[in-house]
């Protein structure tokens, strides 16, 4: 209840019928909301058109997901295109904020923990900007859900979690697109490597964990797979206009942004280097917050003294989040430093090299 108060107070001027976020991303959102609730009317009905920017067009297979289709379907039942986006906008940062929540709390039993790091992680200043550009990055509630049902398969060796972890990724494809499902993938491994190698040291490595594990990624790959062969084919289509290279370097994190306030921050915008954001803000900002940079502190040094310390999957995973979305090469400020990352690694792999703008990788680092 208290969540979802908190989406209210903070974002109330969607409520008022304002378009959230600001930008391109937005705009061509919103049309592409409206263009489903009233496709039919031009009798066409293919993912991808030319009624904007032509002749170049754009993909519209994004309004497959199931946010998109709820949002024209409020649309359709007599909602402006702002109210509908930012009712499922409103939705996505409650459910986030829930998910987290579980997750903390399962971890620490601690409500007052779990309850400041579910607000940290939906209320994120990276999550706010990515979910008012593009409505499927508001919906990450799938990813603290499938950690904390890998955890639980490791803790109380119940196979239903497995199933529980996959259908969880397989939503966060689902829900979410082929890039939101790649992050996702990304987290999980990250911490079934580390669970495996916890289970070794304190027994013979469990055979059954491994294949629950494998259970875990096939529910999730075979499900998405749809998913990411339909965004893979539009993807590669629009990037025969454009350098992946180049399009995923001016879609970069710059490293200052990790620690300069986003120009949107009411309270610290006015401080914010312009020269940062120079592109759409939503694809550049990766603000972590002085805040959660605290609390993540004061939680890394609290665990260092545990007899049995569990904060290392959580650092890798937010170190390589990082890392990735610092995109091909380091940006510092207004300096190229031409200093390859491991995004040009990344981008080479098959399925999976579909986030075509690193900076999406930061919502990990939230």
């Amino acid at each position: 209840v208290s969540y979802f108060f908190l989406s209210i107070a903070l974002f109330w001027p969607i409520l008022a019928g304002y378009m959230p976020g600001k930008g391109e991303e937005a705009y061509v959102q919103a049309w592409e909301v409206w263009w489903n609730a009233y496709k039919g009317k031009a009798n066409e009905t293919a993912p991808f058109t030319t009624y904007v920017f032509y002749p170049v067009g754009e993909k519209t297979s994004i309004i497959l997901l199931p946010v998109y289709q709820v949002a024209s379907a409020l649309i359709a039942m007599g909602m402006n295109v702002n109210q509908a986006t930012g009712t499922i906008f409103l939705l996505g940062m409650f459910f986030s904020a829930v998910a987290a929540y579980a997750l903390i709390y399962y971890l620490s039993k601690s409500r007052l923990a779990a309850f400041a790091g579910g607000f940290l992680f939906a209320f994120s200043p990276i999550h706010s900007l990515q979910g008012m550009g593009l409505l499927q990055y508001s919906n990450i509630e799938f990813l603290p859900l499938s950690l904390l049902f890998i955890i639980k398969l490791a803790n109380e060796k119940k196979k239903k979690y497995a199933i529980y972890s996959g259908i969880a990724l397989a939503f966060s494809s689902i829900f979410g697109g082929g890039a939101l499902f790649t992050i996702n993938l990304l987290c999980i491994l990250v911490f079934a490597i580390y669970l495996a190698i916890s289970i070794a040291k304190k027994q013979a490595f469990e055979k059954e964990f491994a294949k629950w594990v494998g259970v875990i990624l096939a529910i999730g790959i075979i499900a998405s797979l749809p998913v990411m062969l339909i965004q893979n084919s539009l993807d590669n289509s629009y990037l025969q206009f454009t350098n992946r290279t180049a399009y995923a370097q001016a879609n970069s994190a710059n490293f200052l942004s990790f620690f300069d306030p986003s120009t949107t921050n009411q309270l610290l915008g006015g401080i914010a280097d312009k020269e940062i954001y120079l592109q759409n803000e939503a694809n550049t900002v990766a603000y972590l917050g002085y805040t959660a940079i605290a609390v993540s502190a004061y939680a890394l040094y609290n665990d260092r003294r545990k007899k049995e310390p569990n904060a290392l999957p959580f650092l890798v995973t937010f170190l390589l989040s990082l890392w990735l979305s610092l995109g091909p090469y380091r940006s510092i400020g207004s300096v190229n430093t031409e200093i390859p990352g491991i995004y040009l690694l990344y981008e080479h792999l098959p399925i999976i090299s579909n986030v075509l703008k690193p900076e999406k990788f930061g919502l990990l680092s939230s």
